[in-house]
């Protein structure tokens, strides 16, 4: 029981290394072909030895069918030969993956007032998508994710690095190509045509920059994403103070009569 406790906490704190993508990792193992297989497992064997690799080999049908977990010793090992067998576009796919598991996740807000400049809003807007696709650091688990993968190479890293980077700012603009034009047309004739308050929001992967119109001013505010006002919590607020007012006249009301009632008996 011990002994299987201890192969399950192994094969979370894998996975948590990893950055939760460690099926994806996975996946790509056992999708190989028979040849590559036996490339991978001899690299095995050289390493850990024989006896590691037989069971290795005698239990990867089961892994792949899914009949038997495979122990996070056994994946960690594995997965340690692995990116020197990945060419380097698989090696972006799972950059990829990484990215949109352990990647920023900001939300941003737009506020303007009815009155506001459109072209200025639009400006805004713009500015947001391309900062949070732009500016941002790895996460430290990340990092270490790409030193997985480039092998500790300095070179591979920068390229893992940049084609990250490519692909998220290839996402801002991608996002602004579809949804500008949008936007633009709801707000073709005036901001004024718009009552209560307006929301639009652009998804950014997992990142979003909302645009809402609220109130009548000239302004254009960015900051964090904040939620709109609850609705029922300001009519709950007005009917609570008229609730009030109506109690206390009722109760003036109640001390008038019980003031003439004495007042007629004496």
């Amino acid at each position: 029981m011990e002994f299987a406790l201890r192969h399950v906490e192994e094969a979370r704190k894998l996975s948590q290394e990893l950055g939760g993508n460690d099926k994806d990792v996975k996946d790509w193992f056992f999708s190989k072909s028979k040849n590559e297989l036996q490339e991978i497992f001899t690299s095995y064997r050289n390493r850990y030895g024989n006896k590691a690799a037989d069971y290795a080999e005698e239990a990867f049908p089961e892994w792949k069918a899914q009949r038997r977990q495979m122990s996070g010793l056994v994946a960690s090992r594995l997965f340690s030969l692995l990116p020197s067998f990945m060419p380097i576009e698989d090696k972006y796919k799972l950059v990829e993956s990484l990215w949109n598991h352990v990647g920023p996740k900001r939300k941003r807000l737009v506020l303007a007032g009815r009155n506001a400049n459109k072209d200025e809003l639009i400006s805004e807007v713009t500015k947001e998508v391309h900062r949070i696709t732009t500016q941002w650091t790895i996460p430290a688990e990340l990092s270490a994710r790409f030193n997985w993968l480039s092998g500790d190479d300095s070179e591979a890293y920068q390229l893992l690095l940049s084609h990250i980077k490519h692909h998220e700012r290839d996402l801002g603009q991608r996002t602004l190509h579809s949804h500008l034009p949008e936007l633009g047309a709801k707000f073709a004739d005036s901001f004024e045509d718009y009552e209560g308050t307006f929301s639009y929001t652009m998804e950014v992967g997992k990142q979003s920059v909302e645009v809402r119109l609220q109130g009548d001013n000239q302004e254009v505010r960015v900051s964090d994403w904040s939620p709109i006002p609850s609705i029922s919590s300001t009519y709950k607020s007005a009917y609570s103070q008229k609730a009030d007012a109506v109690e206390s006249i009722w109760l003036v009301f109640t001390a008038i009569v019980v003031a003439i009632m004495l007042f007629s008996i004496f």
